[in-house]
């Protein structure tokens, strides 16, 4: 199995002949990339993050909490006018000009193989044990849109493929919308580059 789920720490644990990918989920349900490298032993591991107490220039989305801002977390798939910042990786407007959307984790499913992309190009498993997927599902509470991060590991090659669709299943209507990247967030203390 190259995807494992630890629910008592909200990770996911992506792995492939050599290396390892983390994924975890904080405590409002953002997903948070925690690792990605040599391929680590399958451990639900504590403290993988580094939390500390930020400036007051860096917004912080919990009051009892001033380890936490989007503008320093490296977010899976960061969203505008969450207090990050950065670019965000997606953004929509809604019918009343808003642009502002809240992801959070709603569910996860883990399957054998790759699903395709409909009307779009990309990489395959001829046979479902070649590969596992984990779609993240990911959702607005507010207006109803929705998003699947997609990881798929590859059993006998050192290759994750990532993937994301919207879409929007909810009552609010969106005019626009723009996915800028499916990037990754790296924590400037582990790479020493921001």
């Amino acid at each position: 199995m190259s995807i494992r789920y630890h629910s008592e720490n909200r990770l996911f644990h992506l792995q492939t002949p050599n290396t390892s990918y983390i994924i975890q989920l904080n405590k409002s349900g953002v997903p948070v990339h925690a690792y990605w490298g040599r391929k680590v032993a399958d451990a639900p591991w504590d403290g993988m993050l580094d939390y500390q107490e930020r400036a007051s220039f860096s917004p912080n989305p919990y009051p009892d909490d001033r380890s936490v801002s989007f503008d320093t977390l490296p977010q899976e798939y960061p969203a505008y006018g969450t207090s990050d910042f950065r670019h965000p990786a997606y953004q929509v407007q809604l019918a009343d000009g808003s642009t502002i959307t809240e992801l959070a984790y709603v569910g996860h499913r883990i399957v054998q193989g790759k699903p395709g992309l409909e009307g779009l190009p990309s990489t395959y498993a001829e046979k479902a044990e070649e590969a596992e997927t984990l779609e993240l599902t990911l959702e607005d509470g507010k207006t109803g849109l929705r998003v699947v991060l997609s990881y798929t590991a590859f059993a006998e090659h050192d290759a994750i493929v990532r993937s994301v669709k919207l879409v929007n299943f909810g009552w609010a209507e969106c005019r626009e919308s723009t996915i800028v990247y499916t990037g990754v967030g790296y924590a400037a203390a582990s790479t020493g580059t921001r």
